[in-house]
């Protein structure tokens, strides 16, 4: 497991078991790492997909299920009274894109948008 955080570098999030490391919520891309119990990698996923952007249904998906899906969101605001977490991520492979979902009061997904990122980056990438 040392291994593959010196190679990949410090997990943003750690999820689902304690043998699981997720990394990217700042970049374009989110893996999920899966150990086995003696540290060796089982598996590395994608998750940051449109697949499963596809798999956010409003009125049905909560938060916990959006964050197994997608990973930890790079950034988290409240707009119009609803909690709305973005990502950005790179769909078509070339043209990078700020993904939102919005949840409502009851921790259900109400909305679910993507942008094209602006030519000059995102907010983090502005001096």
């Amino acid at each position: 497991m040392s291994d593959v955080r010196s190679k990949a570098g410090r997990p943003t999030d750690v999820r689902f078991s304690p043998g699981e490391d997720a990394t990217g919520s700042e970049g374009l891309e989110t893996h999920v790492i899966a150990f086995d119990h003696n540290g060796v990698v089982r598996s590395v996923e994608q998750v940051l997909t449109v697949d499963n952007v596809r798999r956010l249904l409003p009125g049905k998906t909560t938060r916990e299920e959006t964050r197994n899906l997608l990973g930890r969101p790079g950034d988290v605001n409240t707009m119009n009274g609803k909690e709305v977490w973005e990502w950005r991520f790179k769909p078509l492979g070339f043209a990078p894109e700020i993904l939102a979902v919005s949840f409502g009061a009851d921790g259900l997904v109400t909305d679910v948008a993507r942008v094209m990122e602006s030519v000059g980056g995102s907010r983090r990438g502005r001096r």
